[in-house]
């Protein structure tokens, strides 16, 4: 089984971004790279939970797969497409107890296998080859942070609650590079 794969650059990420059609893809796509939430954590959200937020304030959430409470302060890149989406689904008619994100055929809470269907065919429709799926936006964010933004590992490995920067500086997908980077230099 293949490892699933971050975006590893900025003209990946607007590719996928210039593939997205809906408010509700855009705001997966947003909140993940942005956040590194996993993707179900992103998809249990409630319209209730996202509707008051702005720039600056810290969406809380419990994790499901570790029960840990993480803060992610929110930027102003998924508070406007955040605001966009409330609109929408109140518009709908959901009330604040309603899932945020739902599936437009069903109506319905979108489940994690929908969301690494969803990740598969916007890298397909950018034209990217690669194991992509849910998690390529909680990848995206580190490798992102790491390798453009030069984020410290123990920075990211907090972020993500990683035990240790070994697991982290794996789940990135960089090791090889960097090292393939450390013998590149001569003396």
């Amino acid at each position: 089984m293949a490892t699933t794969e971050p975006l590893k650059s900025r003209e990946q990420l607007e590719r996928v971004r210039g593939v997205l059609k809906t408010t509700r893809d855009r705001c997966l796509f947003t909140l993940g790279v942005n956040s590194a939430f996993r993707g179900g954590d992103l998809l249990s959200l409630n319209v209730g939970q996202v509707h008051r937020l702005r720039a600056g304030d810290e969406l809380v959430l419990k994790e499901q797969k570790t029960g840990k409470v993480r803060r992610v302060t929110m930027n102003q890149a998924c508070v406007q497409v955040l605001q966009l989406l409330v609109l929408e689904r109140v518009m709908a008619g959901a009330g604040t107890d309603d899932p945020l994100f739902v599936s437009a055929k069903r109506g319905n809470r979108l489940g994690i296998c929908d969301l690494s269907r969803m990740w598969k065919h916007w890298c397909s429709q950018a034209g990217l080859e690669g194991s992509f799926a849910s998690h390529t936006a909680r990848k995206t964010f580190g490798y992102i942070n790491r390798v453009e933004r030069k984020v410290p590992l123990e920075v990211l490995q907090k972020a993500y609650g990683h035990a240790s920067g070994a697991t982290t500086l794996t789940y990135l997908c960089i090791q090889d590079a960097e090292l393939a980077a450390l013998y590149s230099g001569e003396f």
